[in-house]
């Protein structure tokens, strides 16, 4: 079954208000905060539940950087990351690249930026090579992994 996979990386700005740094602690600490500060939550167009629950026990916070790793499946991710990013954009410090988000049983990931408090994505294409011999790479998705791993029934054998 396919499933998203995310991360995303980036250091606080300045003007990042103490509630989010503290949100952010609480996350690292193993607490489940009640609520996302600083936000309006008519516009987040989702739960705060279900946005608390993309980071809650996959975030570390480091001297005002945070990365947030999980996997999620797409009723859990789809409109819960996008109001996610809307909100991690208004608080990341500069612009640029910020991680990705990735549908196993597609071949390429979505890149994700940052900009001026927005969110941007884009949809990476084409075939990766090698760093050194340039070489194309096979594609497997992850699910076909997974399917290759399974023993075959009784009736298959």
């Amino acid at each position: 079954m396919s499933h998203y996979q995310y991360t995303l990386s980036f250091p606080l700005a300045d003007h990042c208000p103490a509630a989010v740094v503290d949100f952010f602690t609480q996350l690292v600490e193993g607490q489940t905060p009640e609520a996302v500060p600083e936000v309006d939550e008519q516009q987040l167009e989702t739960s705060p539940t279900e946005v608390i629950a993309l980071v809650a026990g996959k975030t570390t916070l480091s001297e005002r950087h945070v990365t947030i790793t999980g996997t999620a499946t797409a009723a859990e991710f789809f409109m819960p990351f996008i109001a996610l990013s809307e909100w991690l954009a208004r608080w990341s410090h500069g612009t640029g690249p910020v991680g990705y988000y990735h549908l196993t049983s597609l071949a390429h990931p979505t890149l994700l930026y940052f900009s001026d408090g927005k969110p941007y994505m884009l949809q990476a294409t084409g075939t990766p090579v090698g760093l050194s011999d340039g070489e194309q790479m096979q594609f497997t998705s992850i699910d076909e992994e997974d399917e290759e791993d399974e023993e075959p029934d009784d009736d298959q054998a």
